[in-house]
C-alpha cells in the first residue's frame, strides 16, 4: 500500500461515512488493481455488509433451526456461512454467522439489512435473544489474491497455519486489537478478512504503511473487484442474492447442510436437489459491448427472441480484458448452438457463454 493511497484512506475517512466507501471505484488504476488481486495481493474495504450483533442463550439453536447450515457445533472463535431462504426456497440473504464468548456477530450483505433483520425478529417467540445493528462499529478488510497467505502472516505469523476456515484469531498488532478469518470462496482462492475497530482505522491502515514488506499490496476499488468477482463466478447482493434464486441456482449449494433436518425454505431445496429440478445454472459470460444494469436484472433471448435466462452481473472491459457477466441460464440451452443476447432496453448485445476464467 503506497504513502499515496494511506494519505487519500485518511482523507476520505475524515468526511465519508463507512457506507460510503463503496462508490470508490478506483484508487489508482483499475487494470494495476485487478492485477494485484489476479497476481498479488489486493485490499478491498468490504462497506457492502450488514453487522447484526445477537446476545443470549437460544441464539445459535435459533439460527441453527432458520437458516441453512449447521449453526449448533460453532464454538467460541469460531465461524460458518449460512443462507436465509423463504418458504419457496428463494434467498433473504447469506451470511457469515461468527461466534464469541458472550455474544455473535451475523455478517450480511447491506443491501438485504432491513429484509434480514426483520426476518430474524419476525420468528424471534419466547427465544432468549437480543438483536442489535452495529452498522459503523467495525471496518471489514479482505486480502485476497495468490499471495494473501504469506502477506496476513505479517499480522499474525504462525497463527496463519491454525486458520483452517473455521477458527477466528483475536491478535494484538502493535498494540491495536484486530480480528483474522480465512474463507474458502466460490473462486477456489483463499481469502481473508482483518476486522478492525472502526475509530482505530487511521491508526491501523498507518501501523500496516509502517510495516517494511516484501509485498506490493494494493488498494481495491469495485471496478477491479467487480471485474474478479464475476470472472471467478462469485454470487453476490443484490446481484445474484436475492429473491429470484435460489442456492442451487447461484452455486451456493456449498452452505446448505443436508443432514441438520428443518430450516426455512428446506422442502423445497432438498426437493430440487433431489429430483434434479433445478432449472437454471450461473454462468461466466463474455459481451459484445457495454450494458445498462444496475441492481436489475436483464433478459437473455435467443435468436428466435425466447428469454433463455438473465444477466445479473456486468463489468465493463478493464484495459487488457472483454467486457464479461454473470448470467442465469436455462440448462436446456446450455448445448443449444443458437446465438444469445442481452435486450438492454432499446437494444440488444451478443453475448456468449465462456469458462471460469478469461486469462
Amino acid at each position: 500500500m503506497t504513502s499515496e493511497q494511506i494519505e487519500y484512506l485518511k482523507f476520505i475517512f475524515n468526511g465519508l461515512n463507512l457506507s460510503e466507501t463503496a462508490s470508490i471505484n478506483s484508487y489508482t488504476d483499475a487494470q494495476i488493481e485487478y492485477e494485484a488481486l489476479k497476481y498479488g495481493v489486493g485490499i478491498r474495504i468490504n462497506s457492502d455488509l450488514c453487522l447484526l450483533k445477537l446476545t443470549g442463550k437460544d441464539v445459535c439453536d435459533f439460527l441453527h433451526r432458520i437458516s441453512t447450515n449447521e449453526i449448533n457445533n460453532i464454538m467460541p472463535f469460531e465461524k460458518t456461512d449460512t443462507l436465509f431462504t423463504n418458504e419457496k426456497g428463494r434467498f433473504i440473504d447469506r451470511a457469515t454467522f461468527m461466534n464469541f464468548d458472550d455474544h455473535s456477530f451475523l455478517f450480511g450483505s447491506s443491501y438485504h439489512c432491513e429484509k434480514l433483520s426483520r426476518w430474524i425478529e419476525r420468528y424471534i417467540i419466547a427465544e432468549d435473544i437480543k438483536l442489535e445493528k452495529m452498522r459503523e462499529k467495525f471496518m471489514v478488510f479482505e486480502i485476497m489474491g495468490p499471495q494473501s497467505g504469506s502477506y496476513v502472516s505479517m499480522f499474525c505469523g504462525k497463527c496463519l497455519e491454525e486458520l483452517d476456515g473455521k477458527k477466528i484469531m483475536k491478535i494484538d498488532f502493535d498494540g491495536i486489537e484486530i480480528l483474522i478469518t480465512k474463507f474458502f470462496g466460490n473462486e477456489k482462492k483463499s481469502k481473508y478478512w482483518i476486522i478492525v475497530d472502526h475509530g482505530l482505522f487511521k491508526n491501523f491502515i498507518s501501523k500496516i504503511h509502517s510495516h517494511k514488506s516484501a509485498f506490493d499490496a494494493c488498494l481495491v476499488g469495485e471496478d477491479a473487484f467487480q471485474y474478479y468477482r464475476i470472472e471467478n463466478l462469485i454470487p453476490e447482493a443484490p446481484f445474484e442474492i436475492n429473491d429470484n434464486f435460489n442456492p442451487h441456482e447461484v452455486n451456493l449449494i456449498k452452505d446448505v447442510s443436508f443432514s441438520k433436518g428443518c430450516y426455512i425454505g428446506q422442502e423445497v431445496i432438498a426437493r430440487l436437489d433431489a429430483y434434479e429440478k433445478v432449472q437454471k445454472e450461473l454462468h461466466l459470460v463474455e459481451l459484445d459491448g457495454e450494458v445498462s444494469l444496475n441492481s436489475k436484472p436483464l433478459p437473455i433471448v435467443d435468436s428466435a427472441n425466447n428469454t433463455v435466462g438473465l444477466l445479473t452481473s456486468f463489468s465493463k472491459a478493464l484495459t487488457l480484458n472483454n467486457a464479461i457477466g454473470l448470467a442465469a441460464i436455462s440448462k436446456k440451452k446450455l448445448n443449444d448452438q443458437t446465438s444469445l443476447f442481452v435486450e438492454n432496453h432499446e437494444s440488444k448485445v451478443g453475448l456468449k457463454i465462456t469458462g471460469s476464467d478469461l486469462q
